[in-house]
């Protein structure tokens, strides 16, 4: 809905403006008016809301003016950090599929299934999978380079050759076998990949910045599992009551007891 939002004419941003997103600036004005709160959520703290944001928009902190002050200086905060706060899910492939549809370009999702698969900028795969420019860079874990990314992920999308080159059997003097042709050096900033999510999700590189990165792109969720709601599957127990509590009653019948053989007679009866 953000997205739709910000691409509308009720949002007044210029296509010069869009065709930057989601690294457009959002003003304290229109972002009041994006549909971040279904329940609704007042002025005051939607404004609040905005001033955090811009406080930790750069690597140096940038205080809010104080109460009472006057402050004419422009404040923004792009869209991509916007949907970084508020588009995070329970889980880190759930989230890394969210944040495609939401950062990504949308021709990617409006191909038809028989097309063949559009390419995406592995920059913006790299962009979305280490959080750049949507958390301050103090406040996460070193992330590779792009190069370093891009060159790991384009490597483990090549096929290797199923049916080696025959070697002919010369018949006198060898001829001089044709030099191999060497790929041209890929540019980081250039390289694309096939985009399916099913894909890119088997590749040893995503999975690696899913585990060590994909924390950002979730909920927390530590209060809900100590403290879960009444109606939740493992609601919190009490020492009385997780002592009253017995173990279930197994429903697969026991085994047939076998008979014991006749004692054998005795000897010199």
């Amino acid at each position: 809905a953000t997205r739709s939002f910000l691409h509308s004419e009720e949002s007044s941003l210029s296509e010069e403006e869009l065709a930057m997103y989601p690294d457009v600036d959002v003003s304290e004005e229109l972002f009041c008016q994006l549909p971040l709160w279904p329940g609704g959520c007042p002025s005051e703290m939607r404004r609040w809301m905005f001033q955090v944001l811009c406080c930790f928009s750069q690597a140096e902190i940038c205080l809010p003016p104080k109460p009472g002050g006057q402050d004419t200086t422009p404040r923004s905060v792009t869209a991509r950090r916007i949907i970084g706060y508020f588009g995070l899910a329970n889980a880190p492939a759930k989230a890394f599929s969210q944040f495609c549809r939401l950062l990504l370009p949308a021709k990617l999702f409006s191909a038809a299934e028989e097309d063949p698969s559009p390419q995406v900028l592995v920059k913006d795969l790299w962009t979305i999978l280490y959080s750049q420019r949507t958390r301050p860079a103090a406040m996460m874990a070193p992330a590779p380079d792009l190069a370093t990314f891009c060159n790991n992920l384009i490597d483990e999308g090549k096929v290797p050759d199923a049916v080696p080159k025959a070697k002919a059997k010369a018949k006198g003097k060898a001829k001089p076998e044709a030099e191999e042709e060497t790929d041209a050096p890929v540019i980081p900033e250039e390289a694309t990949v096939a985009f399916s999510e099913q894909v890119l999700m088997s590749r040893q590189t995503v999975l690696k910045a899913l585990m060590s990165h994909g924390g950002l792109l979730c909920r927390r969720r530590g209060l809900e599992m100590l403290f879960p709601n009444a109606g939740s599957i493992f609601p919190l127990k009490t020492s009385a009551e997780a002592e009253a509590l017995k173990e279930l009653q197994s429903l697969v019948p026991e085994p047939p007891q076998e008979e014991e053989a006749p004692a054998e007679a005795a000897e010199g009866s």
